[in-house]
């Protein structure tokens, strides 16, 4: 029932293996091609971002660290220092200490989660769980305060075989849940968290609700 930490958790961990498979190669964009499962090949473009990011139906906005870009999939943002490749959707040519990718994604609350209240204290527990099934360790997990809102801020620390880690801001807009994250080998996201925060504390939502309400959490 309470699969929305999974998700972000899942999320996380799969981003350095992140690829758009048979993407086309263009200059502005890139097109992802697939067959719709009758032989056929279509393509869907993807917006470049950079400077700032906004989901105007939840009223949300972020400024992005200075000089970051990456591509808008539909289902996640995808960010880095460098940059990201359009045609492959990994990480471009950089730094070890810049090898970071910033997400954003969302998820509508499904009603599930409706039918039942849950406490904060078996919601840990699941968090913690859910982590370690991914081979991650939660280092952290509370209800902070965000610019006036009321978040879920995540961090944990996965591997091997890389040793990494990742922080997660998990907000709410009306019935639906914003996930902001910052993933890396050690040494990339320890130089890069700084940036990341900064980035952070410019979010604003119109809309924003308690993320513990939003979850059902007593």
């Amino acid at each position: 029932m309470l699969f929305l930490t999974s998700l972000t958790l899942f999320t996380m961990f799969i981003l350095s293996e992140f690829t758009l498979a048979g993407a086309s190669d263009v200059e502005s964009s890139s097109l992802d091609v697939s067959d719709d499962g009758n032989g056929a090949l279509f393509s869907t473009s993807f917006a470049n971002v950079s400077g700032s990011y906004s989901i105007p139906e939840l009223g949300f906005n972020i400024r992005l660290p200075a000089g970051w870009s990456g591509l808008d999939l539909k289902s996640i943002v995808m960010v880095s220092p460098t940059g990201i490749n359009p045609k492959t959707g990994v990480l471009n040519p950089s730094d070890d200490q810049d090898e970071v990718y910033l997400i954003i994604t969302t998820s509508k609350v499904p009603e599930i989660l409706g039918l039942a209240d849950h406490n904060v204290s078996s919601y840990g527990l699941y968090v913690r769980k859910t982590a370690e099934s991914i081979g991650c360790k939660v280092l952290s997990d509370r209800f902070v305060k965000l610019n006036g809102m009321n978040v879920e801020k995540l961090f944990q620390k996965c591997g091997p075989p890389v040793e990494g880690k990742s922080i997660t801001y998990t907000l709410s807009s009306g019935k639906y849940i914003i996930f902001v994250g910052l993933k890396g080998p050690t040494l990339a996201f320890d130089h890069n968290l700084e940036k990341f925060n900064e980035a952070v504390l410019t979010i604003k939502i119109d809309n924003q609700t308690n993320v513990k309400s939003t979850l059902k959490l007593k």
